[in-house]
């Protein structure tokens, strides 16, 4: 049976029920995957992880090396191992329903990957070596996903809109912790996919729709939006799964301006993006601008930032496919255009919203990355910028704050004589908001002192009894340590 391109998998329940229960047999999970591969292959760098040297370790005799070989790697399995490995469903039936295609040579293969990703499994389409993405492609879970992931915040939520769903990867790892879950996508062929991984992972409270941004949702409000948008900076645009289908910052922008007005109230919003960035611009000035009437409390997160050469090559190395000399060809069109704006760089990052009456703020940072932690970090964040609108030095000193067990002091040094010079001191959060930034050792010895049991007051009057000082002369330096540390998470309010 050739399937449809808009509808690449059978969406009947009853077959996609049954296929569960195949890759459930086969124990097709993150966990097991990587400890049955582990002992298979010797320890090596990531770059040199090549499918061949998997592969070579793969049999046709276990289930799940068939599956390995189908689905992850995308390399062949004779007919009686793949029929040994989906029993009791038939090879007529996955064929049928798109998830097996017979190569020239009479054996089978999987045009499509399955792949388990945060405790979910998500189809999406395989990309063939040597051959451009069509302009409906859809994607797995990429870095920027996760990223995403990281940065939701882990607490219930009643109803969530996923835009831009993809494979619906996000929708389903935010099911498990929201009453009901929108998935949009523009792509038909996106919307099948998400309704073939919901039916696969037996997620009965994800409704996936077809149409442009909020169109489907139109007047709608929810209390969780997320966006792992399509943003990357290219020249021309032309790519709905790459840069939105629009050049440049264009398609990021509208996301700044569409994605707010479907947070309801109190509610939060989420996406990934990247921007230009110019000489003597601070990011956060410009991208202030693009969120003035969100009517939300906005905070833009950058975690990478590349030169204009660093991301032509990236991009076009990993989203089309050239010669030599038309990747050369390329990366100087890339680079013209940057050049004819003046661009000394792109930042990436994640926007953190929320819906708020009354006078709402803007925040910039920067982050190493953002791990698991992330959620809890970001609205430990939010619940800082709240405290300090109505703080006083007082009230600050008054409380009895925490350091972040997350935070590492790491110091530098050089030998002087019989011992050791310390030139520079530096925290690190090692988890959440992975960052890090220079301290004075007055700084460190505040962190050092708050285990949640002094105020920051009586930190201060000790530190000033051990200088011969009035407890006055300190408390300003204190107070300025302890909000530093509090803007970088380091430092955490009781709670």
């Amino acid at each position: 049976m050739n399937r449809p391109r808009h509808a690449p998998l059978d969406l009947n329940p009853a077959f996609v029920s049954r296929v569960a229960d195949v890759f459930a047999a086969v124990e097709y999970s993150e966990a097991t995957i990587r400890d049955y591969l582990a002992p298979k292959v010797e320890l090596v760098p990531v770059e040199a992880m090549t499918t061949p040297r998997f592969v070579h370790a793969l049999s046709e005799d276990v289930a799940l090396d068939v599956f390995l070989r189908l689905y992850a790697f995308g390399v062949t399995a004779s007919e009686d191992a793949v029929r040994r490995a989906i029993a009791p469903m038939s090879i007529a039936e996955w064929v049928d329903g798109g998830l097996l295609a017979r190569a020239p040579d009479g054996r089978l293969y999987s045009p499509i990957c399955l792949a388990p990703q945060r405790g979910v499994l998500v189809a999406y389409d395989r990309v063939e070596e040597g051959i451009a993405r069509p302009s409906d492609y859809v994607m797995g879970v990429a870095t920027t996903t996760a990223g995403l992931l990281d940065a939701v915040p882990h607490r219930p939520f009643g109803r969530a809109l996923d835009l831009g769903t993809g494979c619906g990867a996000t929708a389903l790892v935010r099911a498990a912790h929201c009453g009901h879950v929108v998935a949009t996508d523009l792509l038909e062929r996106s919307i099948c996919y998400t309704r073939f991984n919901a039916l696969l992972n037996a997620c009965d409270n994800v409704t996936a729709a077809a149409g442009d941004m909020l169109a489907p949702v139109a007047g709608q409000t929810f209390d969780l939006v997320t966006m792992n948008a399509p943003h990357v900076i290219t020249p021309e645009g032309g790519l709905a799964y790459r840069d939105g289908g629009m050049a440049g910052e264009s398609f990021v922008r509208r996301v700044a301006r569409e994605l707010p007005s479907a947070i309801a109230d109190g509610g939060f919003g989420q996406f990934t993006l990247q921007w230009l960035e110019y000489e003597g611009v601070e990011f956060g000035d410009r991208l202030s601008e693009w969120f003035d009437n969100a009517g939300c409390d906005v905070w833009v997160m950058r975690t990478r930032y590349q030169s204009p050469a660093s991301h032509a090559e990236k991009f076009i190395r990993e989203l089309e496919v050239h010669t030599p000399q038309s990747y050369a060809a390329r990366v100087e069109e890339w680079l013209s255009w940057f050049d004819a704006q003046n661009v000394t760089g792109i930042g990436a990052g994640v926007v953190s919203l929320r819906r708020r009456s009354g006078r709402n703020w803007f925040r910039s940072s920067e982050a190493d990355d953002v791990d698991s932690g992330g959620g809890a970090a970001i609205l430990r964040g939010f619940a800082y910028r709240d405290a300090m609108q109505n703080a006083t030095g007082d009230s600050l000193l008054d409380t009895a704050f925490r350091a972040s067990p997350d935070v590492e002091l790491h110091t530098t040094g050089a030998t002087r004589g019989n011992g050791w010079l310390t030139s520079h001191l530096e925290l690190r959060i090692r988890r959440g908001l992975r960052t890090r930034m220079q301290v004075d050792p007055a700084t460190a010895q505040v962190l050092a002192s708050c285990d949640g049991s002094r105020t920051l007051r009586a930190i201060a009057d000790g530190i000033a009894r051990g200088h011969g000082a009035a407890p006055e002369q300190v408390y300003g330096g204190v107070l300025t340590a302890a909000q530093a540390l509090l803007e970088r998470d380091a430092l955490w309010f009781p709670g």
